[in-house]
């Protein structure tokens, strides 16, 4: 009897580095099929800014089309990168302890997806232009930032690394900067009560997501507190 039990402990022993293997894998696989997705779902958008294009009878109707066309194919290059970089992340060192920093993150990441259901109500171009020209420098500077940050990528607070370089020399969150940006665009295309009260709201989880990361990396890096001293949070002179 004594046998049998030591046997099963040592199976259930052997079994638990396989489980967590298959619990990391799920963990980097789901997301990043998800981004997939997320970037194979705007092809249909990419073919009606080509078909745009084409069929602009103006200069300005042209351009306004090519920006539409770029904020598109920019946004899918941003959720394909997010994708190899959740296959590719480095391990955690350190995290969050319960749950409210996750619901957070994750309720930052996707606030504002509601905004993708509202009818566009923008139809001059003296108000999509800008809106395009927002969504465009917030796509090129998202995937800027997130190729400096790399192999430390995540979205829920995990310590990883310290990325001191590039964007992040100058702010500490760029990429979330750069998405709200982004963001902004889009509530000029769809502009409503609904979407600025979005919009609000997003930039308030990130703004507490953005918090939470910080105080988890002071604690785990002691360079880090020099760091936050000599840079801004999100924009320069001013948050």
């Amino acid at each position: 009897m004594a046998a049998d039990t030591t046997g099963a402990l040592s199976l259930n022993h052997a079994a638990r580095p396989l489980r967590r293997c298959w619990a990391e894998a799920w963990k980097r696989a789901l997301p990043a099929g998800v981004s997939v997705g997320l970037a194979v779902v705007r092809r249909d958008a990419v073919v009606g800014a080509l078909d745009g294009i084409r069929a602009s009878g103006s200069l300005i109707e042209s351009f306004e089309a090519g920006l539409l066309l770029a904020s598109v194919v920019l946004s899918g290059l941003f959720y394909l990168m997010v994708a190899a970089l959740f296959l590719n992340r480095v391990p955690a060192t350190a995290g969050t302890d319960g749950s409210f920093a996750t619901v957070v993150a994750m309720a930052g990441t996707w606030g504002t997806l509601p905004m993708a259901f509202l009818p566009i109500t923008a139809t001059s171009a003296w108000l999509t232009i800008p809106a395009n020209v927002l969504m465009v420098v917030g796509m090129i500077g998202c995937l800027v930032a997130l190729g400096w940050l790399g192999r430390n990528f995540g979205v829920r607070p995990r310590a990883r690394g310290l990325v001191t370089h590039g964007p992040y020399s100058i702010v500490r969150h760029p990429l979330y900067t750069f998405e709200a940006l982004a963001q902004l665009g889009v509530v000029l295309v769809v502009f409503c009560p609904l979407a600025v009260a979005t919009f609000l709201v997003y930039v308030a989880l990130q703004y507490r997501r953005a918090a939470l990361e910080e105080r988890l990396l002071a604690a785990t890096f002691p360079a880090y507190r020099e760091y936050q001293a000599r840079t801004w949070r999100f924009i320069p002179g001013l948050v």
